[in-house]
């Protein structure tokens, strides 16, 4: 299901989109930040994107509605942000000098989201998936290219190891273990496999990606 849509995104994977919050909302001090995250953060995970409403957040975070758009241009804008955040932690899987092999990388990817069910990440992972929507033409609906996409995080994959020509060919690699990554771990955050089970489906599937589906003599 996710795949056919990452792959429809291929060509435009390049393109950068500003999601950063305004200069006024760093300025603000950290408790009052934290304050407005957990508000929005709560919101999103609880409501579809179109449900979601900026006046809630602006009230559980004790400040007007008005006052929101001083911080953030849209709703689409607080979304990015919580997403930035997020792919935060997982930049900090990548913090040694040097680059990590794909299928490394990939593999340590797979462990995060694993480590992360039952708590708060696990809801707002769900959510974004619920999000998906291919008509859009905005990757805000696809999260997964935010991984794939995230610059600091591809400087730091190696593609040594792969047949590849150029970087498009490694795009096209990246999409495509990310895609299996996300469908094992969403049924397994949905309980309809269990921890060892999706660990199975996963390097069963990395190594089909790895070596090939053909059968050797």
């Amino acid at each position: 299901m996710y795949l056919p849509l990452l792959r429809n995104f291929i060509d435009r994977v390049s393109k950068e989109i500003d999601i950063m919050p305004t200069d006024v909302f760093y300025n603000l001090d950290k408790e009052k930040r934290d304050i407005l995250f957990e508000a929005a953060f709560k919101e999103f995970v609880e409501k579809s994107f179109e449900k979601v409403s900026i006046s809630k957040i602006a009230r559980v975070a004790n400040i007007s509605r008005t006052g929101m758009y001083y911080y953030f241009t849209d709703k689409e804008d607080i979304y990015l942000y919580l997403i930035e955040v997020f792919k935060d932690n997982i930049k900090k899987l990548f913090v040694e000098e040097g680059k990590v092999e794909v299928f490394e990388a990939t593999k340590r990817i797979f462990e995060y989201f694993c480590s992360i069910k039952g708590t708060a990440y696990e809801a707002f992972v769900l959510r974004m998936l619920d999000n998906l929507k291919p008509h859009n033409q905005r990757s805000v609906f696809l999260p997964t290219t935010h991984i794939e996409n995230d610059e600091e995080i591809f400087s730091k994959i190696s593609f040594e190891t792969v047949r590849a020509e150029d970087e498009k060919d490694n795009n096209v690699l990246w999409i495509v273990l990310i895609g299996m990554l996300i469908m094992i771990i969403r049924e397994y955050y949905l309980d309809q496999n269990t921890l060892e089970k999706a660990s199975h489906l996963f390097f069963k599937n990395l190594d089909y990606i790895k070596n090939g589906f053909i059968k050797r003599d």
